[in-house]
């Protein structure tokens, strides 16, 4: 059975030349998946679904992997505050085991990473000043998933001048998370970060010269957007 539309939205985005081919073998249903991003970039890979040995939950397991895409154009589909700019691919093979929906969140396993070249983070204007723009030639992150929680060791934002790097844990059954990211800028001390609590509304701080100077928000959104919001935003892909 097959399925091909020209526009469809799956989790706050548009993909469009959407082809799903479904097929069933000894109890298995199969489904290779294509489409395209909005301006730009290519999603392929495959889904598949099939009953446990009790017949009372569902195996479901995706694989797929996204090249070429247009971060600005994909950000802005998607409503967000803060847009990125650049050139985008990831890697997702997950899996779950479902009785009901919400089960994922505390059954999922597997991993995923991203990788962002050549681009920037454009933060909104807030308080009557302009919107700002980070540049970076690298963004990437990789994370390991296991009933639901996903710890990242390896989250990077690099430019010439500025170097974020952090690790953390989120549990998405309780939306939460707990995260510590450096950052280095040219001419002024390392500035340690924690982001913590709710993951759609964590709560970000940081130590200057060993001294706890308030929240970033003290400071401008920009630390936000870059770091809190970046660590958080693959995780709330999947919770829309």
């Amino acid at each position: 059975m097959g399925q091909a539309s020209s526009c469809k939205r799956a989790f706050s985005t548009t993909l469009s030349h959407v082809a799903l081919t479904l097929t069933q073998k000894n109890g298995v249903l199969s489904a290779p998946l294509k489409a395209s991003f909005p301006g730009g970039g290519r999603l392929d890979g495959s889904a598949q679904a099939a009953l446990d040995k009790s017949g009372q939950s569902v195996q479901v397991s995706l694989r797929a992997h996204s090249t070429d895409v247009n971060m600005l154009n994909l950000s802005r589909d998607r409503k967000q505050k803060t847009l990125i700019r650049g050139t985008g691919r990831a890697d997702v093979d997950v899996r779950t085991m479902q009785t009901y929906w919400e089960d994922w969140k505390s059954t999922l396993d597997g991993r995923f990473s991203f990788l962002v070249s050549n681009g920037a983070i454009i933060s909104p204007a807030a308080g009557g000043e302009k919107s700002s723009s980070t540049e970076f030639k690298t963004m990437s992150m990789s994370a390991v998933l296991n009933k639901g929680v996903a710890t990242c060791r390896d989250f990077l934002i690099k430019d010439t001048l500025t170097t974020v790097t952090g690790e953390g844990t989120v549990n998405l059954p309780a939306e939460s998370i707990d995260a510590r990211a450096t950052v280095t800028l040219a001419g002024i001390p390392e500035m340690p970060l924690t982001i913590t609590g709710n993951l759609f509304a964590p709560k970000v701080t940081y130590r200057l010269l060993g001294a706890v100077t308030g929240t970033v928000s003290n400071i401008g959104s920009t630390f936000i957007d870059l770091v809190g919001g970046i660590l958080s935003a693959p995780f709330k892909l999947f919770m829309k």
